[in-house]
């Protein structure tokens, strides 16, 4: 019985867990979005060269593309019923 109830208990923390991370991505990449609409069409809409666009955007590709690398990096399956 007692293991039963310390399953539960580590299912609940890895649902939380799992809950945080999921939370802290959608705003990772929801910031991105708002930078990606904000930055070039608002901030560097003054500026005459393309030079600060065309920075801009690589920086962002790399930002975005490194941390769905991360992303990929922490992935972990869920347990099975079978694994336990």
């Amino acid at each position: 019985m007692r293991s039963g109830g310390r399953a539960i208990i580590s299912d609940l923390e890895r649902t939380a867990d799992m809950s945080n991370t999921l939370r802290f991505w959608l705003i990772w990449f929801g910031f991105l979005l708002l930078i990606d609409v904000l930055f070039p069409f608002f901030l560097l809409a003054g500026i005459p060269h393309a030079k600060g666009s065309f920075l801009f955007w690589t920086c962002w590709t790399l930002l975005a593309i490194g941390s769905m690398f991360v992303i990929f990096l922490r992935w972990r399956d869920a347990p099975t019923a079978d694994e336990g």
